[in-house]
């Protein structure tokens, strides 16, 4: 049987259960391996107290709405990504490795409580949701 918008949803909801049972911001941790992997990018973030939570929480309710077939998605990528062309030239590749960072974080926070399924279903939304950004991009 073939897995519905709302199976993905509440699929994808459990797994941020799971992080949520770590108690710790997922902000931080994400942006560690971010700023590790692309020091560069850190000088973008002219106020990190409210821009670093902001990212991450966009990026959160963009893919739980993608998960849930949401309309608005694909509109909305279209203005993140041009809002994002203030920020300098951010490479195509570097959303679509922010997504997988923030899929990590979720998976190291959560520990033994995420699962292959959690992995599975967040990482399709992501594929999907970088399909969007390329063709905003």
């Amino acid at each position: 049987m073939a897995q519905t918008a709302a199976d993905t949803a509440d699929i994808l909801e459990q797994a941020l259960m799971a992080v949520a049972e770590a108690d710790e911001d997922i902000t931080p941790h994400f942006f560690r391996r971010l700023f590790e992997r692309h020091p560069e990018q850190q000088a973008s973030f002219y106020h990190p107290t409210v821009t670093c939570g902001t990212m991450v929480n966009e990026m959160i309710e963009l893919l739980m709405a993608l998960g849930a077939e949401e309309r608005w998605v694909e509109n909305s990528t279209q203005s993140l990504v041009m809002a994002h062309r203030c920020y300098g030239d951010i490479a195509l590749p570097l959303y679509g490795e922010s997504l997988d960072l923030l899929i990590d974080t979720f998976a190291d926070l959560a520990g033994n409580r995420w699962t292959p399924e959690f992995d599975s279903a967040w990482r399709n939304v992501a594929r999907r949701f970088k399909t969007i950004i390329e063709q905003a991009y």
